[in-house]
């Protein structure tokens, strides 16, 4: 699921997570290194850090992705790619 938001869910998540967590969580480790090199395993890393944050930290933090995306047009844009071209 993750990996087919790319770079900008990613960035999003760990702003997200870094104003949630210490700086040494493992969360935020994972992100570092999907950011770094992306692949599937960087996603399932991701996914099992993410998994083992309270619930509550984790909602919040995903919420807060959330929120960030849905009001980057830049992002909504990107995400639409050719669908939202008119064509004259």
């Amino acid at each position: 699921m993750f990996e087919a938001f790319g770079p900008r869910f990613f960035e999003a998540l760990r702003q997200a997570a870094a104003s949630r967590l210490a700086p040494d969580d493992a969360c935020l480790t994972a992100l570092d290194a999907a950011l770094g090199s992306p692949g599937p395993e960087a996603t399932v890393a991701v996914q099992e850090a993410l998994s083992c944050l309270e619930p509550a930290v984790r909602e919040e933090i995903l919420a807060q992705t959330h929120r960030a995306l849905a009001t980057d047009a830049t992002s909504i844009l990107a995400a639409w790619g050719s669908a939202g071209r008119t064509v004259n």
